[in-house]
């Protein structure tokens, strides 16, 4: 049976016109081509001169058969099928959709509130400019209006919801708020049948209330924490030293149970403690830590110890990317995104993410929590107690027109379907016009992402199981076509794994478990 299927297969690739995705992105590194598909599943490719000629053959429908003209090897024939298989090739009459498959497309939905402006800490690169002075907060009535508004509007398909606290203040600093937030969150869930989570980013800085609460499993919860720069980059706000109350919190979630994620943030002079960070997170138990440059806004923008050259920055991750792999620590940043679909949009900002801010403001963007400036591009509307949600869709249709494949400097980039201009937030502060280019996430993308895509490609870098990795290779010793060679690598995003083993051709005979890890890991030599 399963010879069976393959002969189907193989006959599927050479007796049906193929075409050449419109979404394969090609890139030299270290004067090696490559090439990716930022599609389901995500597909590196190693490939000779040779091997790139042939398949831009394909730019037009072509059958594969009357391209090669000699008989091929089974190295070959499985080449092409994987190359089928994974949508590099598609049929030119009736494409799988598998491959259009997106993220947008999964039936879940979230809500953001952002609690408060007032922070307990006053660290020094702050993109909110906040502190522990008095401002505004999200009432209960507002929280409780904010919950029924998102849930009246949901479409029936609708099955899972997550409820999100953030916001230029520490939203711990108002917990009470977001009890009865995710309390009438779950009552509204169980009403219509659906599945409820919740999460909360967090200075880490918090009591034993909050603690019992962040411990139980339903809460996932994301910690800033700068490790061994946390005194000096983060102080409280009466400039004493928060890591100890921060380090005690975060190996109380680790004792919990929890998968510890943290969030830091690098100045200038702090890349060299990156590997420094790895350290400390491995020491505490701390899974994942994603690391980001210092911000350009708010109090970052005036910073003597400001943000890294993102150069700079770009070299730093790669070396302590390795680094982490081998302390068992997940290392990422904002810049890495090939690891994901993309539809030409940076983030939810452009998405249409709407966040109800502390003053009643809708903001689409984490980097704008209020509306002291309602005429910020980010404010799309605003909710006042006792009347109807007033939402601004012109500003909201001028934020969503913001995609890589219309800016100038990006659409005929090779990584526009991820990268797609970086933050537009960054990019206002660097040049005024948020459809501008951020240029020093470009700087780092076009660093990061294709070393570590030519790694993958390569076998430099090995992909979990999660990903239901699959790879083929051909090469002078295996392949009956002269000057052919290249190697694949594929991997199924979580997202689309059950459409994915929905089609018995697609099926491993195998399957990962369901909780196998979906990250990547370094080859035995490496280790």
């Amino acid at each position: 049976m399963a010879s069976q299927h393959l002969d189907e297969q193989i006959s599927r690739v050479f007796n049906r016109p193929l075409t050449l995705s419109a979404r394969l992105r090609t890139f030299v590194e270290a004067g090696r081509g490559y090439a990716h598909l930022s599609a389901v599943p995500l597909t590196y490719l190693a490939v000779s001169p040779g091997l790139l000629e042939l398949l831009r053959e394909f730019l037009q429908p072509r059958y594969l058969s009357d391209l090669v003209g000699i008989e091929l090897s089974g190295a070959d024939r499985h080449f092409f099928t994987m190359l089928h298989r994974t949508g590099v090739l598609v049929d030119a009459e009736s494409p799988d959709p598998i491959h259009a498959l997106q993220t947008s497309e999964q039936q879940s939905r979230t809500l953001l509130l952002y609690p408060t402006s007032v922070c307990n800490l006053r660290c020094v690169y702050c993109h909110a400019t906040s502190g522990p002075e008095a401002g505004p907060r999200l009432s209960h009535e507002q929280a409780i209006v904010a919950v029924d508004g998102f849930f009246d509007t949901l479409d029936d398909t609708v099955r899972a919801v997550m409820l999100g606290f953030h916001g230029g203040g520490e939203p711990t600093t108002h917990f009470d708020i977001m009890l009865t937030a995710w309390d009438h969150f779950q009552q509204r869930a169980r009403q219509g049948d659906r599945i409820a989570a919740v999460q909360t980013i967090t200075n880490g800085v918090f009591g034993p209330t909050v603690l019992e609460t962040l411990r139980k499993p339903e809460w996932r919860v994301v910690v800033s924490y700068d490790g061994p720069r946390q005194g000096a980059q983060r102080p409280t706000a009466t400039e004493r030293d928060s890591r100890a109350r921060v380090v005690a919190n975060l190996r109380a979630l680790r004792k919990a149970g929890k998968i510890v994620t943290t969030r830091a943030t690098l100045t200038r002079d702090g890349l060299d403690s990156l590997r420094a960070l790895v350290d400390d997170a491995a020491e505490i138990g701390i899974h994942r830590v994603q690391v980001e440059p210092a911000s350009i806004v708010g109090r970052g923008a005036n910073l003597r110890d400001g943000p890294p050259d993102p150069l700079a920055f770009a070299e730093a991750f790669l070396d302590a990317f390795r680094y982490a792999l081998r302390a068992g620590v997940q290392l990422s940043t904002a810049a890495w995104s090939h690891p994901r679909v993309g539809n030409g949009r940076y983030c939810a900002a452009i998405s249409g993410t709407r966040a109800l801010t502390p003053d009643g403001f809708l903001s689409a963007c984490t980097e704008v929590g209020d509306g002291s400036n309602p005429d910020d591009p980010f404010i799309v509307g605003r909710q006042r107690l006792g009347q109807s949600l007033e939402l601004w869709p012109m500003r909201e249709a001028y934020l969503q027109s913001r995609i890589g494949y219309d800016l100038p400097d990006c659409r005929d980039c090779y990584m526009v379907d991820t990268c797609a201009g970086g933050c537009a937030s960054r990019a206002r502060a660097q040049s005024g016009h948020t459809h501008d280019r951020d240029e020093r996430h470009c700087i780092m993308s076009r660093h990061i992402n294709p070393r570590l895509m030519a790694d993958l490609a390569d076998g430099r870098l090995l992909p979990d199981l999660g990903w239901q990795p699959m790879a083929a290779e051909l090469d002078g010793s295996n392949s009956a076509l002269a000057g052919i060679s290249g190697r694949l690598v594929a991997l199924v995003p979580p997202f689309a794994r059950s459409r994915w083993n929905a089609d018995a051709d697609r099926r491993p005979v195998f399957l990962p478990p369901k909780d196998a890890p979906c990250f990547f890991h370094l080859p035995p030599e490496a280790e």
